[in-house]
């Protein structure tokens, strides 16, 4: 179900609970997905996942390949979200990023 001129889409932490929601909740609402990129633990990376948007091998984050999608979402722990987002929403050009950890409830 990817759609030829949507957007790219990587989710972080994809393999717990919270990132197997966002995944259930873009196809829900038929978010124009061109390609999903799926990151986990290094347990994790390697496998291929059946998604709606068809099946997908789970990498390993980086910020180089993370900063070239058009939208990351974090559902992962608050530790890698201080770590990580900052640094991925100053990329010029880079992705919006959508943070569900706790890191930065507080932060406007």
């Amino acid at each position: 179900m990817t759609t030829p001129n949507g957007k790219t889409v990587g989710i972080c932490g994809a393999t717990g609970a919270v990132g197997i929601e966002i995944i259930s909740v873009l196809a829900a609402h038929k978010f124009p997905v061109q390609q999903l990129v799926l990151f986990a633990s290094s347990r994790s990376a390697g496998k291929k996942v059946s998604t709606p948007f068809g099946e997908v091998t789970i990498s390993l984050f980086s910020v180089e390949k993370a900063a070239k999608l058009d939208y990351v979402f974090l559902a992962v722990s608050g530790d890698f979200s201080l770590q990580y987002a900052k640094e991925l929403a100053a990329v010029p050009n880079g992705p919006v990023v959508i943070d569900n950890s706790s890191a930065f409830r507080r932060d406007p």
